[in-house]
């Protein structure tokens, strides 16, 4: 997964952990890595469209496959909020193996420990609380995307819809920046995932006027890319596999 299909890059080195007496260990759950998740690309497919087949049974493995694979190498916000993002809505789903899943992870690196107790953090946030965060950085959008993924829920792309006026702010830079990048990671995720194209489409008849003229080129973008050949999406053969 080279971002959260958003455009923002999630640095993979490919670094394995490490490390003293819990070496034998990771090693041994390396070896009990599902076939859905023993490859890059296979950990790609599974946490991208992993709200269509939800399965808290990997949770653990997916999160030793995500360090095994150098997701938490880079401890910068930007990098870090995706992976949180989506960690935290896995764990909102399931708040009763949370406990046992940390125990279970206590032996990953530093860094990846705090990512993860992040997640657990804002998991235990309720959904509108969520919501109400303030957008600051283009790395709170990576936030909802990364918990959209997980969930699938509509009310996490709503909130970046929110921000598409912003765009047009010139007044103040730092909101259009983060609108711009509401924009682009509105585009991305519609033409990857039939579900978010589906919301731009509906929310094009009940929002404002400012927000209606922007989806609506959204739509435009994404079903004039979607028209061209070589373009598959969630529902195709490759991606189903």
């Amino acid at each position: 997964m080279r971002g959260v299909q958003i455009g923002l890059a999630w640095v993979m080195l490919g670094v394995l952990l490490d490390g003293g007496s819990s070496r034998g260990e990771t090693e041994a759950h390396a070896i009990a890595i599902p076939p859905a998740l023993a490859t890059e690309d296979a950990l790609s497919q599974w946490t991208t469209y992993y709200y269509l087949h939800p399965d808290s049974s990997l949770v653990v493995p997916a999160i030793r496959q995500l360090a095994a694979f150098g997701y938490f190498d880079d401890d910068a916000d930007a990098t870090d909020a995706p992976l949180i993002g989506f960690l935290s809505g896995l764990f909102a789903q399931s708040p009763t193996h949370i406990e046992a899943w940390l125990r279970e992870l206590d032996d990953l690196d530093p860094h990846a420990k705090d990512v993860v107790k992040r997640a657990v953090e804002l998991a235990n946030l309720p959904e509108k609380d969520f919501l109400a965060l303030e957008v600051t950085s283009p790395a709170m959008l990576d936030l909802l995307w990364g918990r959209f993924l997980s969930s699938g829920e509509a009310a996490y792309a709503r909130r970046v819809m929110s921000i598409l006026p912003w765009k047009d702010q010139h007044e103040d830079l730092q909101q259009a920046i983060i609108g711009e990048a509401a924009y682009w990671s509105l585009t991305s995720n519609a033409l990857q995932h039939e579900r978010v194209l589906a919301l731009c489409r509906h929310e094009m008849k009940t929002s404002s006027a400012s927000v209606r003229a922007i989806l609506a080129e959204i739509v435009r973008r994404v079903e004039a890319e979607r028209a061209k050949p070589a373009h598959a999406d969630e529902d195709s053969p490759v991606m189903s596999q």
